[in-house]
Protein backbone atom coordinates (compact mmCIF):
# COMPACT_ATOMS: atom_id res chain seq x y z
CA UNK A 1 0.00 0.00 0.00
CA UNK A 2 1.17 3.76 -1.31
CA UNK A 3 -0.24 6.54 0.80
CA UNK A 4 0.24 10.36 -0.03
CA UNK A 5 -1.27 13.45 1.47
CA UNK A 6 -0.97 16.90 0.70
CA UNK A 7 -2.46 20.50 1.50
CA UNK A 8 -2.38 23.96 -0.29
CA UNK A 9 -3.81 26.96 1.46
CA UNK A 10 -5.39 27.88 -2.56
CA UNK A 11 -4.88 31.14 -4.03
CA UNK A 12 -7.82 33.03 -2.56
CA UNK A 13 -7.57 32.38 1.42
CA UNK A 14 -4.72 33.63 3.48
CA UNK A 15 -4.19 30.83 6.20
CA UNK A 16 -4.99 27.38 5.95
CA UNK A 17 -7.36 25.73 8.10
CA UNK A 18 -7.08 22.37 7.08
CA UNK A 19 -5.37 19.28 8.72
CA UNK A 20 -4.53 15.75 7.69
CA UNK A 21 -2.99 12.75 8.25
CA UNK A 22 -1.52 9.68 6.48
CA UNK A 23 -0.48 6.83 8.54
CA UNK A 24 0.67 3.10 7.82
CA UNK A 25 -0.22 1.95 11.32
CA UNK A 26 1.34 -1.65 10.45
CA UNK A 27 2.22 -3.79 7.66
CA UNK A 28 -0.83 -3.37 5.56
CA UNK A 29 -3.43 -0.85 7.65
CA UNK A 30 -2.97 2.83 7.21
CA UNK A 31 -5.09 5.54 8.90
CA UNK A 32 -5.90 8.29 6.83
CA UNK A 33 -7.79 11.90 8.35
CA UNK A 34 -8.84 14.72 6.52
CA UNK A 35 -10.02 17.76 8.73
CA UNK A 36 -11.19 21.27 7.03
CA UNK A 37 -11.72 23.58 9.95
CA UNK A 38 -13.98 26.74 10.39
CA UNK A 39 -14.51 29.77 12.24
CA UNK A 40 -11.81 32.35 11.51
CA UNK A 41 -8.10 31.67 10.74
CA UNK A 42 -7.16 30.87 13.86
CA UNK A 43 -10.35 28.88 15.06
CA UNK A 44 -10.38 26.82 12.13
CA UNK A 45 -6.65 25.46 12.35
CA UNK A 46 -7.00 24.89 15.74
CA UNK A 47 -10.31 23.00 15.40
CA UNK A 48 -8.97 21.02 12.28
CA UNK A 49 -5.55 20.17 14.43
CA UNK A 50 -6.80 19.12 17.44
CA UNK A 51 -9.55 17.26 16.18
CA UNK A 52 -7.11 15.19 13.90
CA UNK A 53 -5.25 14.45 17.31
CA UNK A 54 -7.83 13.26 19.21
CA UNK A 55 -9.54 10.83 16.61
CA UNK A 56 -6.22 9.28 15.56
CA UNK A 57 -4.87 8.54 18.99
CA UNK A 58 -7.98 6.79 19.79
CA UNK A 59 -7.91 4.99 16.15
CA UNK A 60 -4.43 4.30 16.36
CA UNK A 61 -5.06 2.93 20.50
CA UNK A 62 -8.21 0.65 18.86
CA UNK A 63 -6.28 -0.53 15.77
CA UNK A 64 -3.13 -1.44 18.06
CA UNK A 65 -5.67 -3.67 20.69
CA UNK A 66 -7.85 -5.13 17.05
CA UNK A 67 -5.54 -5.16 14.24
CA UNK A 68 -3.86 -8.57 13.34
CA UNK A 69 -0.56 -7.84 11.75
CA UNK A 70 0.75 -10.96 11.19
CA UNK A 71 -3.36 -11.68 9.33
CA UNK A 72 -3.14 -8.42 7.87
CA UNK A 73 -6.96 -7.56 9.00
CA UNK A 74 -8.85 -6.54 12.10
CA UNK A 75 -9.99 -9.65 14.17
CA UNK A 76 -13.20 -8.13 14.97
CA UNK A 77 -16.22 -7.34 12.83
CA UNK A 78 -17.04 -4.09 11.09
CA UNK A 79 -19.87 -3.19 13.37
CA UNK A 80 -17.18 -3.39 15.87
CA UNK A 81 -14.50 -0.87 13.98
CA UNK A 82 -17.66 1.27 13.17
CA UNK A 83 -18.32 1.70 16.61
CA UNK A 84 -14.93 2.46 17.52
CA UNK A 85 -14.30 4.63 15.09
CA UNK A 86 -17.73 6.97 16.39
CA UNK A 87 -16.34 6.65 19.37
CA UNK A 88 -12.95 8.44 17.83
CA UNK A 89 -14.91 11.31 16.34
CA UNK A 90 -17.33 11.95 19.35
CA UNK A 91 -13.90 12.20 21.51
CA UNK A 92 -12.57 15.35 18.80
CA UNK A 93 -15.81 16.34 19.07
CA UNK A 94 -15.65 16.44 22.79
CA UNK A 95 -11.86 18.54 22.44
CA UNK A 96 -12.91 20.67 19.82
CA UNK A 97 -16.21 21.80 21.75
CA UNK A 98 -14.49 22.14 25.22
CA UNK A 99 -11.60 24.14 23.81
CA UNK A 100 -13.93 26.55 22.06
CA UNK A 101 -15.74 27.32 25.34
CA UNK A 102 -12.84 27.37 27.37
CA UNK A 103 -11.37 30.20 24.86
CA UNK A 104 -13.45 33.44 24.19
CA UNK A 105 -11.57 33.91 20.87
CA UNK A 106 -11.93 30.41 19.40
CA UNK A 107 -15.93 30.43 20.41
CA UNK A 108 -17.65 29.02 17.27
CA UNK A 109 -15.03 26.70 15.69
CA UNK A 110 -15.76 23.17 14.50
CA UNK A 111 -14.28 21.33 11.91
CA UNK A 112 -14.89 18.25 9.23
CA UNK A 113 -14.10 15.18 9.41
CA UNK A 114 -13.58 12.20 6.90
CA UNK A 115 -11.18 9.45 8.06
CA UNK A 116 -10.53 5.90 7.29
CA UNK A 117 -8.70 2.83 8.46
CA UNK A 118 -7.79 1.36 4.93
CA UNK A 119 -6.60 -2.19 4.33
CA UNK A 120 -5.15 -3.90 1.18
CA UNK A 121 -9.07 -5.01 0.36
CA UNK A 122 -10.98 -2.90 2.61
CA UNK A 123 -11.87 0.40 3.54
CA UNK A 124 -13.78 1.58 7.14
CA UNK A 125 -15.25 5.19 6.87
CA UNK A 126 -16.28 7.83 8.64
CA UNK A 127 -17.60 10.86 7.75
CA UNK A 128 -18.92 14.49 9.19
CA UNK A 129 -19.47 17.56 6.97
CA UNK A 130 -18.91 17.77 3.64
CA UNK A 131 -15.43 16.49 3.38
CA UNK A 132 -15.59 13.61 1.13
CA UNK A 133 -14.27 9.77 0.54
CA UNK A 134 -13.92 8.11 -2.97
CA UNK A 135 -13.00 5.14 -4.10
CA UNK A 136 -11.92 4.33 -7.63
CA UNK A 137 -10.93 0.93 -9.06
CA UNK A 138 -9.84 -0.52 -12.63
CA UNK A 139 -13.73 -2.60 -13.04
CA UNK A 140 -16.23 -0.69 -11.69
CA UNK A 141 -14.73 3.26 -11.46
CA UNK A 142 -15.01 6.31 -9.14
CA UNK A 143 -17.81 5.30 -5.94
CA UNK A 144 -18.21 8.32 -3.69
CA UNK A 145 -19.01 6.68 -0.14
CA UNK A 146 -19.41 9.51 1.81
CA UNK A 147 -22.66 11.55 1.79
CA UNK A 148 -22.39 15.32 2.50
CA UNK A 149 -24.02 16.46 5.29
CA UNK A 150 -24.85 19.68 4.23
CA UNK A 151 -27.50 22.11 3.30
CA UNK A 152 -27.57 21.58 -0.39
CA UNK A 153 -27.44 17.84 -0.23
CA UNK A 154 -30.59 18.35 2.00
CA UNK A 155 -32.27 19.89 -0.95
CA UNK A 156 -31.04 17.63 -3.48
CA UNK A 157 -32.39 14.17 -1.42
CA UNK A 158 -35.57 15.93 -1.41
CA UNK A 159 -35.95 16.31 -4.85
CA UNK A 160 -35.71 19.76 -4.88
CA UNK A 161 -32.59 20.49 -7.03
CA UNK A 162 -30.02 18.02 -8.96
CA UNK A 163 -26.61 17.09 -7.93
CA UNK A 164 -25.27 19.94 -11.09
CA UNK A 165 -27.40 22.75 -9.21
CA UNK A 166 -26.12 21.91 -5.83
CA UNK A 167 -22.69 22.65 -7.08
CA UNK A 168 -23.33 26.29 -8.29
CA UNK A 169 -25.90 26.75 -5.32
CA UNK A 170 -25.03 30.06 -3.39
CA UNK A 171 -25.30 28.28 -0.22
CA UNK A 172 -23.43 25.13 -0.85
CA UNK A 173 -20.89 25.93 2.03
CA UNK A 174 -23.57 25.66 4.57
CA UNK A 175 -23.04 22.50 6.26
CA UNK A 176 -25.27 20.81 8.82
CA UNK A 177 -23.04 18.15 10.99
CA UNK A 178 -19.34 19.22 12.00
CA UNK A 179 -17.16 18.22 14.89
CA UNK A 180 -16.94 20.91 17.88
CA UNK A 181 -20.02 23.05 17.26
CA UNK A 182 -22.54 21.23 19.41
CA UNK A 183 -21.79 18.89 22.74
CA UNK A 184 -23.08 15.66 20.59
CA UNK A 185 -21.99 14.68 17.22
CA UNK A 186 -23.68 12.11 14.43
CA UNK A 187 -20.93 10.60 12.36
CA UNK A 188 -21.85 8.56 9.61
CA UNK A 189 -19.71 5.38 8.89
CA UNK A 190 -19.98 2.84 6.06
CA UNK A 191 -17.95 -0.37 4.58
CA UNK A 192 -16.25 -1.12 1.32
CA UNK A 193 -14.36 -3.15 -0.82
CA UNK A 194 -10.81 -1.43 -1.18
CA UNK A 195 -8.89 -4.28 -3.34
CA UNK A 196 -6.72 -3.01 -6.38
CA UNK A 197 -7.93 0.02 -6.16
CA UNK A 198 -7.19 3.15 -5.05
CA UNK A 199 -8.67 5.84 -2.39
CA UNK A 200 -9.09 9.70 -2.25
CA UNK A 201 -10.26 11.55 1.00
CA UNK A 202 -10.33 15.32 0.12
CA UNK A 203 -11.20 18.92 1.15
CA UNK A 204 -14.24 20.78 -0.19
CA UNK A 205 -11.41 23.03 -1.48
CA UNK A 206 -11.14 20.42 -3.99
CA UNK A 207 -14.89 19.43 -5.22
CA UNK A 208 -16.18 22.39 -5.01
CA UNK A 209 -13.74 22.60 -8.17
CA UNK A 210 -13.81 18.98 -9.58
CA UNK A 211 -17.01 17.21 -9.96
CA UNK A 212 -17.30 13.45 -9.92
CA UNK A 213 -15.82 12.49 -13.51
CA UNK A 214 -13.05 15.28 -13.18
CA UNK A 215 -11.74 13.16 -10.51
CA UNK A 216 -12.37 9.50 -11.71
CA UNK A 217 -10.10 10.49 -15.45
CA UNK A 218 -6.91 11.34 -12.71
CA UNK A 219 -8.53 8.71 -9.68
CA UNK A 220 -8.13 5.99 -13.05
CA UNK A 221 -5.30 6.54 -14.22
CA UNK A 222 -3.25 3.58 -12.59
CA UNK A 223 0.14 4.48 -14.27
CA UNK A 224 0.92 7.43 -12.31
CA UNK A 225 1.53 7.46 -8.26
CA UNK A 226 -0.31 8.49 -5.16
CA UNK A 227 1.86 11.68 -5.07
CA UNK A 228 1.15 12.79 -8.57
CA UNK A 229 -2.26 12.45 -8.13
CA UNK A 230 -2.37 14.19 -5.05
CA UNK A 231 -0.31 16.75 -6.46
CA UNK A 232 -2.42 16.70 -9.69
CA UNK A 233 -5.46 17.36 -7.62
CA UNK A 234 -3.98 20.57 -5.92
CA UNK A 235 -2.88 21.93 -9.24
CA UNK A 236 -5.80 21.83 -11.30
CA UNK A 237 -8.32 22.93 -7.82
CA UNK A 238 -5.86 26.04 -8.05
CA UNK A 239 -6.10 26.77 -11.40
CA UNK A 240 -10.08 26.40 -11.63
CA UNK A 241 -9.59 29.43 -8.51
CA UNK A 242 -8.63 27.92 -5.83
CA UNK A 243 -11.41 29.62 -4.02
CA UNK A 244 -10.89 26.79 -0.65
CA UNK A 245 -7.96 25.54 1.08
CA UNK A 246 -7.06 22.14 -0.85
CA UNK A 247 -6.66 19.24 0.94
CA UNK A 248 -5.64 15.77 -0.34
CA UNK A 249 -4.67 12.26 0.83
CA UNK A 250 -4.32 9.36 -1.96
CA UNK A 251 -3.92 5.80 -0.98
CA UNK A 252 -2.83 2.77 -3.44
CA UNK A 253 -4.32 -0.51 -2.94
CA UNK A 254 -3.30 -1.86 -5.64
CA UNK A 255 0.24 -3.87 -6.85
CA UNK A 256 2.65 -1.81 -8.83
CA UNK A 257 4.75 -4.26 -11.56
CA UNK A 258 7.65 -3.80 -9.90
CA UNK A 259 5.83 -5.45 -6.40
CA UNK A 260 3.90 -8.16 -8.26
CA UNK A 261 7.84 -9.19 -9.66
CA UNK A 262 8.98 -9.20 -5.84
CA UNK A 263 6.08 -11.24 -5.05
Amino acid sequence: MVIYGTTDKGKKRSSNQDSFLAEQLAEGLSLLVVCDGMGGAAGGAEASALAIKAFSDSARNYAKEHYNAQMHCFAVSAEEIGAAMTEAARIANTAVYQAAKENEDLSGMGTTLAAAFLTSDILYGINVGDSRIYLCNKENGIRRLSKDHSFVQYLVDMGEISELEAKYNSQRNIITRAIGIAPEVEPDTFVAIAENGRALLCSDGLTAHLDDSALEKVLSDFTISAEDVSKTFVTLANEAGGTDNITVVTADTFMTNAEKAEA
